[in-house]
């Protein structure tokens, strides 16, 4: 990122907009109320599975998936059974996240590419 050369900010300027949308859905209409809700669409989007690594940010962060507020009290669903079974597990997972991002910039997703 730089204010010298605001075309390298691009990844940025996409993640804004695509906060201020979420935004767009919980903030009162006299917009007074964002700052309350930033903390709520930003977790969305962290733990939102993304088109281009198939993963979510937060697991690409951390290693494993976040734990939503509303199911903390539930059995974890993910048993990997010993630890050599979960680092198998996770490197196969971050392995292909940098494929799929490849295949996103490449318009290899299946979407019509349309300015």
């Amino acid at each position: 990122m730089t204010a010298y050369h605001p075309e390298c900010n691009g990844a940025v300027e996409r993640l804004n907009e695509t906060v201020i949308k979420t935004l767009g859905h919980f903030v009162a209409q006299d917009q007074r109320d964002w700052d309350q809700w930033l903390p709520f669409a930003l977790f969305a989007y962290n733990t939102a599975v993304h088109e281009g690594t198939r993963e979510s940010p937060f697991f690409l962060l951390y290693g494993r998936d976040a734990v939503v507020p509303s199911l903390a009290c539930m059995e974890p669903t993910t048993n990997y059974g010993t630890l050599d079974n979960h680092i198998a597990e996770l490197v196969q997972r971050l392995s292909v996240a940098p494929n799929g991002v490849g295949c996103a910039r490449s318009g290899g997703s299946g979407k019509k590419n349309t300015p």
